[in-house]
């Protein structure tokens, strides 16, 4: 389970990763590589009911799930919750910090550690992702205060 906490809370890093050659395919690219690295490390035996719903049976489906958003039930998971999606497509280097705040000018977008955050994602061991300490590095450093 502590994968899953690292996933979906890695995922709302990288979606604000947004920025670089575009923020929408940077968004995106931050999302196939989380997911990609979610299924690399995580065994099909141990995919069940609650990962399936929170990242669905492929790298496809989690991608999809991850920016479009997706539901977690009680019987699956043992909680109810509505899980926003990264929604990589409305993503702009203006709102990518602003947390659905347009209003929140207190933290700047830094697409050098995006691109960093997305290359420490892409490099990490399984070993890392399983470490509830481990943070890929620039990931902490992509929304900084002004």
């Amino acid at each position: 389970m502590r994968r899953i906490a690292f996933a979906a809370s890695l995922t709302l890093v990288l979606a604000a990763a947004a920025c670089g050659s575009s923020p929408s395919s940077l968004c995106s690219d931050g999302l196939q590589a989380t997911c990609q690295k979610l299924f690399d490390c995580t065994p099909s035996a141990q995919q069940d009911a609650c990962f399936k719903e929170m990242y669905g049976t492929s790298v496809s489906d989690c991608v999809t799930k991850q920016d479009q958003g997706y539901t977690v039930t009680q019987a699956n998971c043992g909680f109810d919750a509505t899980i926003p999606g990264a929604e990589c497509a409305k993503m702009t280097t203006a709102n990518a910090c602003d947390n659905g705040d347009p209003n929140n000018t207190k933290t700047v977008y830094h697409a050098d550690k995006a691109q960093e955050c997305i290359d420490s994602v892409k490099a990490a061991t399984c070993s890392d992702l399983n470490n509830t300490s481990y943070t890929p590095a620039g990931c902490d450093q992509v929304c900084q205060a002004s």
